[in-house]
This record gives C-alpha cells, sequence and structure tokens, in this order.
C-alpha cells in the first residue's frame, strides 16, 4: 500500500515525541506503575473513523483507547497506526468484542489448550475462555492475567467485553508483547504485528488496508 512512503515520511517529519525511544518500557516490566510521559494524542476519533470505525463505535471506545494509549505508550503515529489495524480487523471496527464461536476447527480443540492455561479435559472451558476484547485475548492464562493488571475480579471475562475492559486489555496484550517495539521496527508492513496478535497471517491484507488508512490520515494532518 502507499503506507511505506508515508510512515517514512512522517518519521523524518518527527511527528513523535524525540524521548519516546527513552522511555519505552520492555515487556518484562509490566504492570506499569506510573502513567507514561505526556505525549501528543495519536489516537484520537478521527484515525478511528479514518480506518472505518462508525460514530457510535468511536464515541463507545474512544475514551478507554486513549486511557489504555496513555498508560502502555501505544504514543507515536506508527505504534497507533499498528495498533488500530490490528483491533479493527480482529473487532471488526469495535462491532465484536466477543469471538464468533461455532465450535469447529481450531475452536474444537480450545477446551484442551494447555498452553492457553486451559484444563486438559473437554469441560467446556475453551469457550468459556474464547477471545475476548478489541485483540480477541483468548485462554484461561491470558485473560486471568489482564483481569488482575486491570483490576477486575478472576473470571469475571465478561468484563473484558464492554467497552472500557476490551480497550484497556487490548493495550495491554499490545504492551506485554512488546508490541511497541515491534511497530516502530515495522515501518510500514504488518507483517510482524500480525503474527504476534493473530498466531499467524490471518486476514494480512485487510490488516495492511487499516494501517494504510490511518497513515493516509496523518499524511493530511501533517505532510502538508
Amino acid at each position: 500500500g502507499g503506507g511505506g512512503a508515508i510512515a517514512l515520511s512522517l518519521m523524518d517529519k518527527k511527528t513523535r515525541p524525540e524521548a519516546a525511544s527513552q522511555t519505552d518500557l520492555r515487556a518484562v516490566d509490566y504492570p506499569i506503575q506510573a502513567q507514561a510521559p505526556q505525549t501528543p494524542e495519536y489516537l484520537t476519533g478521527e484515525v478511528l473513523k479514518a480506518a472505518g470505525w462508525s460514530a457510535i463505535n468511536t464515541d463507545k471506545f474512544l475514551p478507554h483507547l486513549q486511557a489504555g494509549a496513555r498508560r502502555y505508550q501505544i504514543n507515536t503515529p506508527l505504534r497507533v497506526a499498528h495498533f488500530i489495524a490490528q483491533v479493527s480487523h480482529e473487532s471488526a471496527c469495535g462491532v465484536y468484542t466477543r469471538e464468533l464461536w461455532n465450535g469447529k476447527g481450531a475452536q474444537a480443540k480450545y477446551d484442551t489448550r494447555t498452553d492457553l492455561g486451559n484444563t486438559p479435559e473437554a469441560d467446556g472451558d475453551g469457550y468459556q475462555n474464547r477471545g475476548v476484547g478489541l485483540i480477541q485475548t483468548t485462554g484461561e492464562t491470558n485473560i486471568e492475567e489482564a483481569l488482575a493488571e486491570l483490576g477486575y475480579p478472576p473470571d469475571s471475562n465478561d468484563s473484558l467485553a464492554m467497552p472500557e475492559g476490551a480497550s484497556l486489555s487490548a493495550c495491554f496484550f499490545w504492551y506485554k508483547h512488546g508490541l511497541n517495539e515491534i511497530a516502530e521496527r515495522s515501518g510500514a508492513k504488518v507483517d510482524r504485528c500480525t503474527r504476534v496478535v493473530n498466531g499467524g497471517y490471518n486476514g494480512l491484507a485487510d490488516r495492511q488496508r487499516y494501517f494504510d488508512r490511518v497513515m493516509t490520515h496523518y499524511a493530511e494532518l501533517y505532510l502538508k
């Protein structure tokens, strides 16, 4: 897409704070005890709408996404563009905060996915711990970790399907897996972030389209 030249141009124009690279926190350092330094707000309603979010979903999720972006340092054009590309695909621009379930294919194996913290028995915890939130956090271990990080009670999975929990859990996942740094190294290509979020490359072209829309919006703002 056209995001390549735009991404490089935005970096050349230094639209992100010089101090950002010095304040990055590594994934092993979470939970964050202090708020990130004040930086320009790159995750805006206009950016979400440019990506394709409806006005209703933008209003519903925006304040929580902004809070999460500040807390977890999703605070440069590249970080925000990659983040929006992934959550837009995973949630269909805020339409879905629960994994669509038919119990077939890979979903049929969730019940015994001990690598995700589910039990080895086919006892229904695969469905209970199906993907939730804007980035589809999946599995007992990952969901309970997000609940604890965000101050929700154990086993309150539905909390992560609500606008606040859905947004903050996505931001936490992003930070925990080092995706801020991966985004900065990725330039205009979304494949590396997609691999971490998806475990593969499902929907790669769709994620790239969202990224390009966001970078085009930034170009109209900053490259005049």
